[in-house]
């Protein structure tokens, strides 16, 4: 029987149940497409990101840049239910899926409308005139994607149906440094930027919504192979339209609506243990 619907996209699932559900309307579909995270990944020693921010684990030993067949966490594994249930949902697609299903993982992910826009960590010290900016492991990188990237990643999937793991990712990734200078000068200011060598040296001071003891970069090659694709929009160019979505309609109202996934991540934005910190430096 013809199918009724030619792709259906699932950007929610996140367990082997979610998958049972896409699996019982794959009569009625042509192909799937589910989002994924990079969270999935471990290193040899199951390193990962979650036992790393822990404090469990030194950060994992990841290759730069970190192909689709990275290993990944177990399905069932307790300590992290996110991830291990993001990889239930991938396992149980691929090997049971009668219909083609592309798995896309992703990191941080950034534009417009976002509940978790990390720009605002920086919007936010600008407009409050915060004297100075403070970072912890600065020189790292979270690959970021923007909607835009995901969105076209996606559309060509679609257009291209097929059986794969793609990795997701906005191309020539900047580092939390670079993400800071970018949004300052999109804000059209400039602000002295402290780099902390290692860790935050308090809850609260360094800080920041792309903080990784290390680096973990994607490599994108497969879905250049795979669909012929590259990237529609470069970070800088994306976060212009966050940046706008936040001034014009996030500040001057209850952010903390706008951005629950933020405002539950109370010390990113705690002020006075950051203005502690930089008055003892100044002694």
């Amino acid at each position: 029987m013809p199918s009724d619907v030619d792709v259906l996209i699932d950007l929610i699932a996140y367990s082997a149940d979610d998958a049972g559900q896409l699996l019982r309307v794959t009569d009625r579909v042509g192909s799937l497409i589910v989002l994924s995270s990079f969270g999935v990944y471990t290193d040899a020693a199951r390193r990962n990101l979650r036992t790393a921010a822990d404090g469990l684990t030194a950060f994992p030993d990841f290759p730069v840049p970190l192909r689709e067949d990275q290993p990944t966490v177990s399905a069932d594994d307790a300590s992290y239910p996110y991830a291990a249930g993001k990889v239930a949902l991938e396992r149980t697609l691929l090997e049971e899926s009668p219909v083609p299903v592309t798995v896309i993982r992703a990191g941080a992910i950034h534009g417009p409308g976002s509940t978790f826009a990390r720009e605002w960590w920086l919007v936010k010290r600008v407009l409050d005139g915060r004297p100075a900016i403070v970072l912890s492991h600065g020189q790292n990188v979270f690959h970021s994607v923007a909607t835009t990237n995901l969105a076209d990643l996606i559309a060509a999937a679609a257009e291209r149906p097929g059986t794969r793991i793609l990795n997701s990712g906005d191309p020539q990734p900047p580092t939390a440094l670079e993400i800071t200078q970018i949004l300052l000068r999109l804000m059209g200011h400039s602000l002295p930027v402290l780099l902390l060598p290692g860790e935050p040296p308090v809850r609260g001071v360094g800080d920041h919504p792309w903080l990784l003891a290390g680096s973990l970069v994607a490599d994108l090659t497969a879905a250049k192979q795979e669909l012929g694709y590259r990237p529609a929009t470069s970070y800088a160019d994306a976060a212009a339209g966050t940046v706008a979505w936040l001034r014009d309609q996030v500040a001057g109202s209850d952010w903390r609506r706008h951005l629950p996934q933020l405002a539950a991540r109370e010390h990113l934005f705690d002020y006075d243990a950051e203005k502690t910190f930089l008055q003892q430096l100044a002694r």
